[in-house]
């Protein structure tokens, strides 16, 4: 409680605080109060410090990180709408491209990617397994600096148009999430491939989308239009080139079209992985006399099928076979021949060695086989007006370019549709839609047996992965210990029950003590039989593995494929550490129809591309077996190869570093359009570095082409029935003119580490070389052409853009809003 007197002085202060309080804010707009300069009034030197304060105070409001789209590859950017590529294939391994940023700070972390659920945004869990797989990779950013990084993940089949990528960044210590950045992109049809444009001016070949060879024009009333059979790519001439650097991410690519494009832009991984996928089936168009210059001293230069040291001009004259073999009878209007206004200008192709010129391609086309795949060399360019106008440019670019079976176009007056035909195959027995037709890319182990399939697919449940199922189910079980194994246990639990136990309690002078120590005894001597058990038979931890290895003939480097049973006592994580960088491998499903028991959850594991590639998170439960399969490409330290001897008489030469045992040579020696006429030669070893003459003879049992079939054993014992099977496989499919050999190499070829080390390996590998391919048939013309239609133009283009996206935002609204690409 105050005092009088502080009351009288608060009171006599009170009244001129309360007048100042009141006056204060009016007397701060008044000029001559402000503490600081007028902008007119500041130094150069001063406004240079208050402009690096501003730009710093700027800099710090920017995201700790920042996130692009994810940009597949094979891709490209719409040049004028700035859009990406956003098609990708199910069944397939994708190579994708993330840039990245750190705006404030240095940072080290970890970006993980996953194909998602679009309602959960969990990995995908992967068919008739209990696992979700994600991709990791170690990210190390410099502030203010952008970076790419590039990823590879398997992108599991689905029935969705539209299939949800998510790439996340974390923390290195802690594994904190900072940054997310989601994708959603369009599922490829399932008979949809790429076809890829490497053009120093790729808007030449914009018009390309328009050629029904693409396109392939479908349409039955009350369905939709049919998707066109391939997605044209055209990644920029820009260093890094927007292309896969592994040839297992090339499977959905079926053709490329080289026109002077720079080779050396290409990384040498993407050198390679293309040339491994000409072996595997790959076609490449080299457009003219351009190209030709620019590949002369390039990575392809051993493949290339002609070389030209002159140039030549064709008038209408020179023409005539084209013109006459090429231009369509068409279903309406008469036909309209090949014009030519200026002369052509073309070089002079001189076929190489294994080199021809294409049938009925008026000496314009050179082709080689490489591989199972083709280079296919043009004299004149690509682009010209004359040859892009003529009506039968689409029929002489599909059957003679691109190799594909003869179509036949049909009438159609449906309203509701822009076109007024269809097209099909010629072959009525063809499928519209059969991939086989649409990518020649072919490996063993994903397409053998196969009838009806997308081709070069991944997959668990076709004929070689079946076949490798059942072989390891029988090659892992678990034998029964010998006669000899249970007696010497019985007898030692005897002696250490009885005499040992008794005789140690009688000295000690309390016998009836023996009698509590039997069940004791009784235990440890049960724990011990066990565990010396799964030491005599190898099964504390196993490993059981059937490998297929596929080669060409003349080329170094092999497809491997390895199906791998991983057997535990004791529950187990196991890390399979690959050396070639292009590896890949998913969890295998033990059978075909597992299905998640009651509240069981899957488990992840996780496909890093660190300082190696690891499969990390196989979760082994106790006393079960899981599988896991794995893919990659391998330097066989040689090619394995037909020669001819100095007397000219075939020989095979077997330049790999492995040993080859069980060999047989199978050869279709039928003509394109005969029934198969099998001859073989058995060989037996084929050791390393060795050479060995050949001598065919006809086949009489195509079930056992070589009459060792009933003795063959492996790595494994006893053959299996179903390594049979997948020796039978092996022996199958040879198509006119093919030349295989088939062999083993009883151990595991090298390129694999697994952790923990297992007590007990054992495996085989089957080798399929392929030593000489079918060779290409003569090109049909199609039955007829559709005659002159309306020409799309650049609005046609644009509306079919717009719906696209339209269609892209409809499936966004569906599966829920995207997340923005920063925080």
């Amino acid at each position: 409680m105050r005092s009088p007197a502080s009351k009288e002085r608060w009171g006599r202060w009170f009244g001129p605080l309360l007048l100042m309080s009141c006056l204060l804010p009016a007397l701060l707009p008044l000029a001559g109060c402000s503490c600081t300069k007028d902008p007119s009034e500041l130094t150069e030197e001063e406004k240079k410090k208050k402009l690096e304060e501003l730009a710093k105070k700027k800099e710090k409001e920017k995201p700790n990180f920042e996130l692009e789209e994810i940009e597949l590859q094979p891709g490209d950017r719409d040049r004028k709408s700035g859009l990406r590529a956003r098609w990708l294939k199910p069944g397939h391994w994708l190579a994708a491209r993330q840039e990245m940023l750190a705006n404030n700070f240095n940072f080290v972390g970890e970006l993980e990617a996953s194909v998602v659920e679009s309602k959960t945004g969990q990995p995908i869990q992967l068919s008739n397994t209990a696992f979700r797989m994600t991709t990791t990779r170690p990210v190390a950013l410099t502030k203010a600096q952008k970076k790419h990084l590039d990823m590879m993940l398997f992108v599991p089949p689905s029935e969705g148009k539209t299939t949800r990528v998510s790439a996340t960044l974390h923390g290195k210590r802690f594994g904190e999430e900072v940054v997310k950045s989601p994708g959603l992109f369009t599922a490829m049809e399932p008979y949809q491939y790429h076809f890829i444009v490497l053009a120093r001016n790729p808007d030449i070949y914009r018009n390309l989308s328009n050629l029904e060879s693409i396109r392939a024009t479908w349409y039955e009333q009350n369905t939709e239009i049919a998707a066109p059979h391939y997605r044209v790519i055209f990644p920029a001439m820009t260093r890094p080139v927007q292309l896969p650097q592994s040839s297992l991410c090339w499977t959905s690519t079926a053709y490329v079209l080289w026109d002077d494009f720079d080779p050396e832009l290409l990384s040498y991984e993407q050198q390679q992985a293309l040339v491994d996928w000409l072996h595997w089936g790959g076609q490449l168009l080299v457009s003219g006399p351009d190209s030709l210059d620019t590949l002369r001293g390039s990575f392809l230069k051993s493949y290339l099928p002609a070389t030209s040291e002159q140039a030549a001009k064709l008038s209408a004259a020179d023409l005539g076979e084209l013109d006459r073999r090429w231009t369509p009878v068409p279903i309406r209007g008469s036909k309209d021949p090949l014009r030519v206004t200026v002369p052509w200008t073309a070089l002079d192709l001189k076929p190489t060695a294994g080199s021809q010129v294409v049938p009925g391609s008026n000496d314009l086309l050179v082709e080689r086989q490489v591989g199972r795949g083709r280079i296919v060399l043009s004299a004149v360019r690509l682009y010209s007006r004359d040859l892009t106008t003529w009506s039968g440019w689409d029929n002489f670019f599909n059957n003679c370019l691109l190799r594909r079976p003869a179509r036949r176009f049909n009438k159609t007056d449906d309203l509701y549709y822009d076109k007024k035909y269809t097209v099909d195959w010629a072959d009525g027995r063809l499928q519209r839609h059969d991939s086989a037709l649409i990518s020649n890319v072919r490996y063993f182990s994903r397409d053998a047996g196969r009838e009806k399939h997308e081709v070069a697919s991944w997959s668990t449940v076709n004929p070689v992965p079946n076949a490798a199922r059942d072989a390891l189910r029988q090659a892992a079980g678990i034998e029964v210990p010998k006669a000899q194994f249970v007696v010497w246990c019985v007898a030692a639990y005897l002696l250490v029950l009885v005499p040992l136990n008794w005789g140690l309690f009688s000295a000690l002078g309390g016998v009836e003590w023996a009698w509590v120590a039997a069940p004791i005894v009784a235990i440890i001597c049960s724990v011990l039989v066990v565990r010396i058990a799964q030491l005599d038979i190898g099964f504390a931890r196993a490993q059981t593995e059937i490998a297929v290895l596929e080669a060409h003939g003349g080329y170094r480097r092999a497809h491997v494929s390895r199906y791998t049973a991983l057997y535990t006592s004791l529950s187990s994580t196991y890390d399979l550490h690959f050396d070639s960088p292009d590896s890949v491998a998913l969890p295998f499903p033990k059978e075909t129809n597992f299905r998640l028991s009651f509240g069981q959850q899957p488990s992840v594991v996780t496909y890093d591309r660190g300082a190696d590639v690891t499969l990390s998170g196989v979760q082994v439960s106790s006393n079960t077996t899981e599988m896991v399969h794995s893919e990659q490409m391998l330097d066989l330290g040689g090619p394995i190869e037909l020669r001819k001897n100095l007397q000219g008489r075939p020989v095979v030469h077997n330049g790999s570093r492995h040993d080859l045992v069980g060999v047989g040579i199978l050869q279709n020696m039928a003509a394109p359009g005969e029934p198969e006429r099998l001859a073989s030669c058995w060989i037996g070893s084929l050791p390393a570095d060795e050479v060995t003459q050949i001598a065919f003879a006809p086949v009489a049992n195509p079930d056992d082409p070589f009459g060792e079939i009933s003795h063959r054993t492996t790595a494994l014992g006893e053959s299996p029935q179903s390594v049979g099977r997948l020796d039978g496989l092996s022996r199958g499919q040879l198509e006119p003119g093919e030349m295989r050999l088939i062999g083993r190499v009883d151990k595991m070829v090298d390129g694999l580490h697994i952790e923990p080390a297992s007590s007990q390996i054992r495996a085989t590998t089957i080798v399929i070389v392929h030593l000489k391919s079918a060779s290409w048939d003569a090109p049909q013309s199609d039955a007829n052409g559709p005659g002159k239609q309306k020409k799309q133009t650049t609005q046609d283009l644009e509306e079919q853009l717009r719906r696209d996206q339209e269609e892209l935002r409809r499936e966004q609204e569906k599966n829920g809003p995207p997340i923005p690409n920063a925080y």
